[in-house]
């Protein structure tokens, strides 16, 4: 019965939508998880949120330039160069940043919409959500205020929002969002997060450095792949051990766990995962690295470091 429920709750969540208010690092149109920031203090009260990707919404109105910009992580224009189909439902869409109006970004974004809303080829002007998940292989962005588009034609930019002047001029427009007072304002519903630890972006981190980012280390067993996404497995994994770094974590994983995982696990095989805890939940603490085989030639020194027995 659990693993029907998962299942379903699995297939669920890659049409759900990202919520504004939740402090994903998490979700995207994948498992959304509407997790408060709060202490975990049980095995109940983390998830697992390496997981998800979809499409940023909130249940505020928009009203003006500056509701967009305060409730956006990033703001950009750019243009639209590949759209492929994430899943039923959701696109993931490559976006080239051409100017970055606030937020930081790379040179090329990854973007989930709904299927068919963005087109390749066009220019558009983006408010933007951001959220990292190690599961996927760059940071994950959703629109802000969807299906509300902001279309770059001729230095004009189009939009279907009927609380805003139509035909904007685009270098008007960009002007005032840089110089709007919620530029740097912190996003009005989530809550304020300590500082983070770097982000491992290097690739296979050494041990040292994965067990001085990570919280904690589970041991398991891949007892059963029930569902493949495109970069991530959600399974069913046996706890064999589990061995806390940090003093944060106050909760102990149940033996039968459900995980996501990256797609290259294995049904019967044991491995050693190191996690981070985000915000009430946890991910993997780096994109490389952070899950290592039992066939693998580091796995004994990990090991013998965590006093694990095989």
């Amino acid at each position: 019965m659990h693993k029907k429920r998962f299942i379903v709750l699995a297939s669920i969540s890659l049409i759900a939508l990202i919520v504004i208010f939740v402090p994903y690092v998490v979700d995207i149109a994948g498992m959304i998880e509407q997790e408060e920031s709060s202490e975990v203090e049980s095995s109940e009260s983390v998830t697992d949120h390496s997981h998800g990707s979809g499409h940023a919404q909130t249940s505020v109105e928009f009203k003006t330039i500056d509701d967009y910009v305060l409730y956006s992580d990033v703001i950009i224009t750019g243009h639209v160069v590949d759209i492929s189909s994430y899943n039923s439902g959701t696109d993931e869409v490559v976006v080239e940043v051409v100017d970055q109006l606030k937020g930081n970004s790379d040179t090329y974004i990854n973007v989930y919409t709904f299927s068919g809303d963005l087109r390749e080829g066009q220019h558009y002007l983006m408010f933007l959500s951001k959220s990292d998940n190690k599961l996927f292989p760059a940071p994950i962005h959703a629109l802000v205020g969807e299906p509300n588009l902001f279309i770059i034609e001729d230095n004009k930019v189009l939009h279907s929002n009927r609380n805003l002047e139509s035909n904007l001029d685009l270098s008007k427009l960009k002007k005032a969002i840089v110089q709007s007072e919620f530029i740097d304002a912190p996003h009005p519903l989530r809550e304020p997060t300590l500082e983070k630890r770097i982000n491992i972006a290097v690739e296979n981190p050494t041990i040292d450095v994965l067990l001085e980012q990570s919280d904690f280390v589970v041991y398991l067993r891949v007892d059963d792949i029930i569902e493949e996404h495109r970069y991530f497995n959600a399974l069913e994994a046996n706890i064999l051990n589990q061995v806390n770094i940090n003093d944060d974590v106050t909760f102990k994983l149940e033996k039968d766990t459900y995980l996501y995982l990256p797609g290259d696990v294995k049904e019967g095989e044991k491995y050693l995962v190191f996690y981070q805890l985000v915000e009430g939940s946890f991910d993997l603490t780096s994109r490389e690295g952070s899950v290592i085989s039992e066939k693998d030639a580091a796995f004994d020194e990990v090991a013998k470091q965590l006093n694990i027995t095989k």
